[in-house]
């Protein structure tokens, strides 16, 4: 195995000048560019490469960042893509520390110090769990973010913490003003039924676009169900909106879940969609353009929630800038489909020329 006494050789320094320039520790020191390249040319032409588990023991730390959090979730997997993206780009490996509850969250914690991680990203995890990692985390001086932690709160936390969100109170505001552009005045919505996580905000983006349109919300109109997968929950939310005389033209939902099983709901009902009522999703996940009709819904930037978290978490690995209390919010983007329609007067709805076709509403 090449070592750096042969790199050395070849480049015609002492090993102590190679050990500076390959793992970049040359600041406050001077070597000119032509030795710098000279040993980089070196490198390259004996095949070396650097022993990171060495260079860990001696810096406290390894090129690897950890993700905290489960994988099963699509929308999970695509904020993973672009974490692993930004981590490769700078030369850093991902580490996936599954942590499902109990000890298993312990356990990832104490692998986090044990692997010498350079820094951890969180991705929903609970917010005692998040409390005894950052605690656990800072005293080894491994920096933690977190990524679509919409329920914390970042005032009352005793050390500094990151956060990066998508901007769900106005992309449920964009998706109401959608429906009211299509002259609807009736819209319900669907929303969780648990505390936290981001079903406030999106309640209040629906509540803050139906008073801007000066529509009234009645207490039938908003629907909570606390399974959110669940099929006869949602049944029932919709069956129940639906008994109302003066029902619902349209409807908002707060996932692309929640919008799939309502579609359904409605074809077993009778109804048709959107020609019988309009239907809009949230998150824009895989299924929304595979439904039948394809999805009209909010489109969360998942791909860059995970890029801009991670970058984030490697400038304070660097050094180039300390992680700070804070939260950066993304914009969402509305993506119409053909599960919305203009709405007639009968209660009926007709789908424009233009509406046939996937748009995105800037």
């Amino acid at each position: 195995m090449t070592t750096m006494r042969d790199v050395a050789a070849r480049a015609g320094v002492a090993q102590p000048t190679v050990s500076l320039v390959l793992n970049g520790r040359t600041a406050g020191t001077y070597i000119s560019e032509a030795t710098r390249q000279r040993i980089l040319d070196a490198a390259k032409a004996t095949g070396y490469q650097p022993n990171q588990i060495a260079r860990a023991m001696v810096m406290g730390r390894t090129k690897v960042i950890g993700v905290l959090g489960g994988i099963s979730a699509e929308f999970v997997t695509r904020m993973l893509r672009g974490v692993v993206m930004v981590a490769q780009s700078k030369g850093y490996l991902v580490k996936i520390l599954l942590a499902h509850g109990g000890d298993s969250q312990e356990e990832s914690i104490q692998r986090a110090v044990q692997q010498r991680l350079a820094g951890v990203v969180s991705m929903h995890s609970d917010e005692a769990f998040l409390v005894k990692a950052q605690a656990e985390l800072t005293k080894r001086g491994i920096p933690l973010v977190v990524v679509d932690h919409t329920q914390l709160n970042l005032g009352a936390r005793q050390a500094p913490l990151f956060r990066v969100l998508s901007d769900d109170e106005q992309g449920m505001a964009d998706a109401v003003a959608h429906l009211v552009q299509l002259g609807h005045v009736r819209i319900a919505l669907i929303t969780g039924g648990y505390p936290g996580s981001a079903w406030a905000a999106r309640e209040k983006g629906y509540r803050k676009a139906m008073r801007k349109a000066r529509l009234s919300v009645p207490a039938a109109a908003v629907k909570k169900v606390v399974g959110v997968t669940d099929t006869a929950e949602c049944r029932e939310a919709l069956a129940s909106l639906l008994r109302n005389p003066r029902r619902p033209t349209a409807i908002v939902c707060a996932t692309d879940h929640i919008a799939m099983l309502v579609l359904q709901a409605a074809w077993d009902s009778g109804l048709r969609v959107p020609d019988d009522l309009s239907v809009v999703g949230f998150a824009d996940l895989d299924m929304a353009r595979y439904a039948h009709p394809p999805l009209t819904t909010v489109a969360q930037p998942f791909e860059r929630m995970g890029e801009v978290v991670a970058a984030r978490l490697l400038d304070a690995i660097d050094g180039k800038q300390t992680i700070a209390t804070r939260s950066e919010v993304l914009p969402t983007r509305l993506i119409v489909r053909r599960s919305t329609a203009m709405a007639l007067a009968d209660g009926r709805t007709r789908l424009r020329r233009k509406e046939r076709k996937e748009r995105v509403v800037p």
